[in-house]
């Protein structure tokens, strides 16, 4: 299956079930989630930097959850004038594969801080090539791209996982650029939090997305827009930069055994 046949069988799918208005002209605010790990501290310099050529730095918050940020990134945030609070973790932690591990729930879990009509949820490894206001664009509550991973999933699994909650089955949203308007990221990040804290998740794909499966479930009940490649790029997929926003690293050359693996489990379930 690939992504032109996920979007061809939405469109036959409705989806929308509330009544939802166009742009509201309410400001646009912008939310980062990070920790001192890895490479975000480095990366969401890069990517505000993109991003203050759009969006004021009063309406860019940027959330550091345990193990905290340090005093020099501190002072660097402090002095592009971004609004900086600390939290502490509210999600497990998990390990999304084998060796690389953290609490990536948080991102979820941060958005009910935030009183704003309209938010943007950024990760930290993304670049901000034009106006944000673009994916605001149209009726919606919740617009989000399909994640690449999704392609790849135990469908009969995944459904099966909706039908239990009594929703009906979407596809994956990938998180890292995630549209909320009309205060929708406030319900749906509490909810993110109850399924990231109490649901055991099945398998259904050889990384463990469990942030992106709750997103997804949790944003399933509303009116969701899917966003395109010109609105978000995967840079892990190649894709060209003539996008809104850019996204991730390169393909890992060993992604391809984890996709070979998941071949067999859909092949024998």
């Amino acid at each position: 299956m690939t992504e032109a046949n996920v979007m061809e069988n939405l469109e036959q799918t409705t989806i929308r079930v509330h009544a939802t208005k166009g742009m509201n002209n309410k400001r646009i605010n912008v939310v980062y989630c990070l920790s001192n790990k890895g490479n975000m501290p480095t990366e969401i310099q890069n990517s505000i930097s993109t991003l203050l050529n759009f969006i004021s730095p009063n309406n860019v918050h940027v959330i550091s959850t345990p193990p905290h940020i340090d005093n020099d990134l501190q002072t660097e945030l402090e002095n592009k004038g971004v609004n900086l609070t600390f939290k502490e973790n509210e999600t497990p932690y998990f390990e999304m594969r084998p060796g690389k591990g953290g609490y990536y729930g948080e991102k979820l879990a941060k958005l009910s801080n935030i009183e704003a009509e309209n938010v943007l949820l950024l990760d930290c490894d993304t670049q901000v090539l034009d106006h944000p206001r673009k994916l605001f664009e149209g009726d919606f509550e919740v617009s989000a791209r399909v994640g690449s991973g999704y392609l790849e999933f135990n469908f009969n699994i995944w459904n099966r996982m909706f039908n239990n909650h009594g929703k009906t089955p979407i596809p994956m949203m990938n998180s890292g650029c995630v549209a909320f308007k009309e205060k929708s990221h406030i319900p749906i990040s509490h909810a993110a939090i109850k399924l990231l804290n109490y649901y055991r998740w099945p398998i259904f794909h050889h990384k463990r997305h469990y942030d992106q499966y709750a997103l997804t479930l949790a944003s399933s009940e509303y009116s969701i827009k899917w966003m395109s490649q010109q609105e978000h790029a995967f840079r892990w997929e190649y894709e060209p930069k003539n996008t809104v926003i850019y996204h991730g690293a390169k393909r890992k050359p060993l992604r391809g055994i984890g996709v070979k693996i998941m071949e067999v489990i859909n092949y024998v379930t």
